[in-house]
């Protein structure tokens, strides 16, 4: 007779083989059983961030207030709210009621799930702000303010100083931002070492930036030098000191604008030679770039900089999931080992050897998911950590170009002034050369578009001798003289 066992019986095993395998996957992972954090991420230096009175970043946050209000004051109260929104695992720009309610000193709602706006990857994310203005129409007027790619395209400056002649300000919302950017260009500095978990606020202002110079262009001709001046020195600073790449990023953007002004002026104004001189002084490309210090407190906010990342891709459960299934210090171990470490090694690398350096990371790939439960969650955030790599070698490359750019732009302003008889013999001899390859410039006497290949591929690292796009009537704009400055409160 066969044997027949009850199902009780074939269950009981089953249940118990099953537990065993879910407490294999959760008691290795348990906070009690993290690791030491390794001595190297423990002697990373912090770095104290100034004083907000005199740091830029709070005011760049409310710039979009309306008049009477004071943008410092806003500024506080939104990255109050944006730190207490990141606590809570919703990461991003504030949802539009919620400035409004700071902007008019409403209650600010409770938060539901659905406020969180995520944020693409940061190598294709649109260096511009979004479309909240409400009814605002300035940005259909000066389109090219908000979409031109300085990476991409070298002549954005002259899209929007040709829509600025077509249509002059006459919005005042819009000269008030205006107003609002020269005062925070005249910041002592910008740092955001506490923000870096927040959304960066400058996409707004480096837009208004490029209406501005682009009006002083027109309108104030004799006094662009000097405001060109200004607007540099600050963004190279943000370039220098800021301790996110994104802002980082979005310095060296509003640089290459800054240039392409440049590249305008000597193509389309005779100069005095004390404006050559001041050209000259403009055009020494910045140095002591401080990417080191900006790694070193991306380390710092690892936990939090993971948990935003995971939160651009994967569902909120899964956040959640991950985050239990993840231990503190081995995750903060394993990020310092896979990114910050090797990209602090590529930082030590000499220019003519970092395009292979940069590929060789790029190709390197992330750790592959093993039979290992320990630490389980952070390999579902591998992807991040090659996405945090490429947007630094990305910025990185991006420097390396700009540097590049500075050059082409001295050696347009040698052409202006000693006038040679063939131009295209003169760069073949001139002493500004192509940076990774060391020959000379390539120029297209046709085009007269003069440049090299950029490190970043899809960019374009060129400029013109010659006026390609024509200015006619711009002479004979009137100058418009903005409103005075409204009276901004504290509340």
């Amino acid at each position: 007779m066969i044997k027949i066992h009850s199902p009780a019986r074939i269950i009981s095993p089953i249940i118990i083989v099953l537990a065993l395998i879910v407490a294999m996957l959760i008691i290795p992972n348990l906070r009690i059983f993290d690791e030491a954090l390794l001595p190297e991420i423990q002697a990373l230096p912090h770095l104290q961030p100034p004083p907000r009175s005199t740091n830029a970043i709070a005011y760049a946050y409310g710039m979009g207030a309306p008049a009477g209000v004071s943008p410092q004051a806003a500024g506080e109260e939104i990255i109050v709210l944006m730190h207490r929104k990141a606590a809570m695992g919703k990461w991003g720009r504030l949802a539009p009621n919620e400035t409004e309610a700071i902007y008019h000193q409403r209650t600010v709602a409770s938060q539901q799930p659905e406020d969180h706006i995520a944020i693409p990857q940061p190598i294709d994310m649109p260096l511009k702000p979004t479309r909240q203005h409400g009814n605002q129409e300035w940005w259909k007027n000066y389109s090219a303010a908000l979409e031109c790619n300085v990476f991409e395209n070298n002549e954005c400056f002259i899209h929007v100083r040709n829509q600025l002649a077509t249509i002059p300000i006459t919005d005042t919302r819009l000269e008030l931002r205006l107003q609002r950017y020269r005062t925070f260009i005249q910041f002592a500095g910008f740092n955001d070492s506490d923000e870096m978990t927040l959304a960066s606020p400058l996409a707004d202002p480096m837009v208004s930036g490029r209406i501005n110079l682009a009006q002083v262009y027109l309108n104030d001709p004799d006094s662009f030098l000097s405001t060109l001046k200004q607007d540099l020195t600050f963004w190279i600073d943000i370039l220098r000191n800021s301790q996110s790449m994104m802002s980082k990023y979005h310095a060296i953007s509003a640089i290459r604008y800054d240039l392409q002004n440049l590249n305008a002026l000597l193509n389309e104004h005779a100069l005095t030679p004390e404006q050559q001189q001041t050209t000259r002084q403009l055009l020494q490309a910045p140095r002591n770039l401080n990417f080191m210090q900006a790694l070193r407190s991306a380390q710092h906010q690892f936990q939090k900089i993971a948990q935003i990342a995971a939160h651009t891709s994967l569902s909120e459960n899964n956040v959640r999931m991950i985050y239990w299934l993840r231990q503190d210090n081995a995750s903060a171990n394993n990020y310092y080992e896979e990114t910050t470490k090797p990209l602090m090694q590529l930082l030590q690398v000499k220019p003519d050897d970092f395009p292979a350096a940069a590929d060789k990371l790029s190709e390197q790939k992330s750790r592959k998911f093993t039979l290992s439960p320990y630490n389980l969650g952070e390999f579902f955030l591998h992807d991040n950590y090659k996405s945090n790599r490429q947007f630094f070698i990305y910025s990185l490359a991006a420097t390396y170009d700009l540097a590049g750019m500075y050059t082409l732009l001295e050696l347009q302003l040698d052409i202006k002034q000693k006038q040679p008889i063939d131009t295209a013999a003169f760069i073949q001899s001139a002493p500004q050369r192509n940076p990774y390859t060391h020959k000379a410039m390539d120029y297209n006497p046709a085009s007269g578009e003069l440049g090299f290949a950029c490190l970043n591929k899809r960019d374009v690292c060129n400029i013109y001798l010659n006026i390609r796009i024509s200015t006619s009537g711009i002479a004979h704009i009137e100058k418009h003289t903005p409103p005075a400055p409204a009276n901004e409160t504290a509340y």
